[in-house]
């Protein structure tokens, strides 16, 4: 696919490639403007056709067209990989959505856990993410909170914990702690 200058959003070739966005869990095909993962078929491609590959990459089918005059249809921008999201509280989170967050968070730095539970058959998420030297932890768990509800759409418990004191790895450092089933 393409962008074009009015970055609407990203062109594809709906007569070489069908796009379908699917539930990562249950497989099942959304409607357009739902966020899910893209399955790809090629339409042209004799010698090696992709038959509804999945990609993880999670997007949605935009049902408006771009203003640019374009017929071909758009997909949003990737989202996140469908193997790295989780769902809490109904909400499909990915972990892009909570770094965006704490980017515009003062006073919280870029490391963070989540953990995930269930009280009395509800979904709980509380994250645990290391505040700048100096800053007030109430304002930043506070502002946390705020920005989390924005991006994500659910609201989290927020631990504001010292710089330095949450666990860090040479390779991926794991954030996402899933103790529901346990």
């Amino acid at each position: 696919g393409i962008d074009c200058h009015h970055h609407c959003g990203i062109h594809y070739w709906n007569d070489y490639l069908y796009f379908e966005i699917i539930d990562p869990d249950t497989g099942k095909v959304l409607p357009v403007g739902e966020k899910g993962e893209l399955v790809i078929t090629t339409l042209t491609k004799e010698g090696l056709p992709l038959l509804r590959y999945r990609t993880r990459d999670v997007t949605r089918l935009l049902p408006e067209v771009c203003s640019c005059g374009s017929s071909y249809p758009m997909i949003d921008r990737i989202m996140g990989r469908s193997d790295e999201a989780f769902k809490v509280k109904g909400v499909l989170v990915f972990p892009g959505q909570i770094d965006a967050a704490l980017k515009e968070t003062p006073g919280a730095s870029s490391e963070y856990q989540v953990i995930l539970t269930r009280e009395q058959g509800r979904d709980c998420i509380q994250i645990r993410v290391e505040g700048e030297q100096g800053a007030d932890p109430a304002v930043v768990s506070s502002a946390c909170r705020q920005n989390i509800k924005r991006v994500i759409g659910i609201l989290a418990d927020i631990e504001v914990v010292p710089q330095g004191s949450l666990p860090r790895s040479e390779k991926k450092t794991k954030r996402i702690f899933d103790r529901r089933s346990v």
